[in-house]
């Protein structure tokens, strides 16, 4: 079967000392150059995320109950 839209994959390959490291975008944004939307919603994405796990990290907040930050923080 097919997608009932255009879609457009972004691929990515890089190679260093640790070996090959492919990545690949599938995306409706077809507007955008695909170097624009790999460096800025992609890696944006991850950083953001990246972003989270040190937070909950230095909060130690793994397991937190309540829905707001602001509770959370003061656990």
């Amino acid at each position: 079967q097919s997608w009932h839209r255009k879609l457009r994959v972004i691929g990515m390959a890089e190679m260093s000392e640790l070996g090959l490291n492919t990545r690949f975008v599938v995306t409706n944004i077809l507007d955008l150059r695909p170097v624009t939307i790999y460096e800025v919603a992609y890696c944006g994405r991850g950083q953001m995320e990246n972003f989270i796990k040190e937070l909950k990290l230095r909060l130690k907040s793994d397991r937190t109950s309540c829905h707001t930050f602001l509770a959370n923080t003061f656990r």
